[in-house]
């Protein structure tokens, strides 16, 4: 995976929230993270977007975080499978919640429980 990752500490700068903060969502896992070379965590930059003023994290993220773990995968499954997708599901997922699309990747993600 070549994925350009961030640190934590510049995430929740880029975000403008505390640092605490994030790292709690990361632990809880609202926000999925993947370890760096060196083994520091880190969030992948396709889950932030430009938004005004700043940036924020990519609309839906969150929920699907929730529903790829009600499936029965950890929070570095469902970032892989973000990331990655699968044979099911044609393209990255994380491509098409950035476009808008969360029903369909959500879909996709309930059904992997099955």
């Amino acid at each position: 995976m070549s994925e350009k990752l961030l640190v934590l500490p510049d995430v929740a700068e880029r975000l403008a929230i505390p640092y605490s903060k994030l790292r709690s969502a990361v632990r809880e896992g609202k926000i999925g993270s993947l370890r760096n070379a060196q083994g520091i965590l880190c969030i992948p930059e396709d889950f932030l977007v430009h938004a005004e003023g700043g940036y924020a994290l990519v609309d839906g993220l969150e929920g699907t975080m929730t529903v790829l773990q009600d499936s029965g995968m950890s929070a570095a499954e469902a970032t892989s499978w973000l990331l990655e997708g699968d044979d099911t599901f044609e393209g990255r997922p994380i491509d098409a919640l950035r476009q808008g699309r969360k029903k369909q990747v959500n879909s996709y993600a309930s059904a992997l429980a099955f």
